[in-house]
């Protein structure tokens, strides 16, 4: 199983991450303190969602179309894209929050690293 990056009409297909953590909600909310000191809660809409994907032993070639998609297709977190996982569950509007440079390269040329994705709620 893999799971999918889709921008347009490039994609990216990584094998499936070793331990996906699956994903993260959090509540998407603004706090604040008003003048006299009440604590305020607003809620804006759904929860955000973050997936952390960690891969092991990623080959030189899927670390390659990895790197062509974020520096390229994507350029880091300025463009969203489509994240398919694993299970085939498609989110929309996914941007890339963080991780890739600290991808490292071990003996064999094989790649390990994690990857945070965000949905962009606000798109």
């Amino acid at each position: 199983m893999s799971v999918f990056f889709t921008r347009s009409s490039t994609e990216c297909k990584l094998s499936n991450p070793t331990w996906p953590e699956g994903e993260e909600s959090s509540p998407n909310q603004t706090v604040g303190i008003s003048d006299g000191g009440a604590l305020k809660i607003a809620r804006n809409g759904e929860d955000e969602v973050l997936v952390r994907l960690n891969f092991v032993r990623l080959t030189s070639a899927e670390y390659t179309v990895l790197s062509s998609f974020m520096k390229s297709t994507i350029t880091y977190s300025a463009y969203t894209f489509q994240y398919q996982d694993w299970n085939q569950v498609t989110r929309n509007n996914m941007r890339y929050m963080s991780g890739f440079n600290s991808f490292k390269r071990e003996r064999g040329g094989r790649y390990n690293g994690t990857l945070v994705l965000r949905e962009d709620l606000g798109v």
